[in-house]
């Protein structure tokens, strides 16, 4: 009798563990599955994070028209000088680049992260700026002094060039300028900025 006593007191506990174990097993099934909610959660606040980002970023990043007026302070995106405009850079920093055509008067004494460009102006003046490259290119008139490129400064075919107190960290090229004044400029690899007049 000590032994049917016994056997129904096994039993239940086999069963208790049985219910034990099929509750762990539960509760790590319903664990996985609350673990992939929150892993899927993640992803797509993840995703409309970088998608709000990226779209404010592009937002801010829009181009800046400048045909006449002067700009300073803090400016995201690049600085575009149409054909005719005059443009006053002074005293700012500009996260993209600054690039004219056919402008009248484009003046830069900025911090630009980008690169400055100004081609087939009446004049071209950039003075005491930084950038990653600096070319004035077939200007009436291309100033270019106490200024620092990261890459390099190229000079050409401008009818007179003013080219003084400059660095850059690769290239300094100034060729085909009908009239060049230059004196006190300095690369790493290549300078050829020399008095042509």
């Amino acid at each position: 009798m000590e032994a049917s006593n016994q056997f129904p007191e096994i039993k239940l506990n086999t069963i208790s563990k049985m219910e034990g174990l099929e509750a762990i097993e539960a509760v790590r099934n319903g664990s996985k599955k609350e673990e992939q909610k929150m892993k899927s959660l993640k992803l797509f606040v993840s995703v409309a994070i970088v998608c709000l980002l990226v779209g404010a970023s592009g937002a801010a990043m829009a181009d800046e028209d400048c045909a006449s007026g002067y700009l300073t302070g803090y400016i995201e995106g690049n600085i575009i000088i149409p054909e005719g405009g005059t443009c006053y850079i002074e005293a700012a920093i500009v996260v993209g680049h600054v690039k004219a055509s056919f402008a009248k008067d484009v003046t830069v004494r900025a911090k630009v992260r980008g690169s400055i460009v100004i081609r087939d102006s009446e004049l071209a003046n950039v003075g005491n700026s930084t950038a990653t490259r600096i070319v004035l290119k077939r200007n009436k008139v291309a100033f270019v002094g106490n200024s620092t490129a990261q890459k390099s400064i190229r000079v050409n075919e401008n009818i007179l060039a003013v080219v003084k107190v400059n660095y850059a960290g690769k290239d300094f090229i100034c060729k085909n300028n009908q009239q060049l004044k230059a004196s006190r400029n300095q690369a790493e690899f290549t300078e050829d900025c020399k008095d042509e007049i």
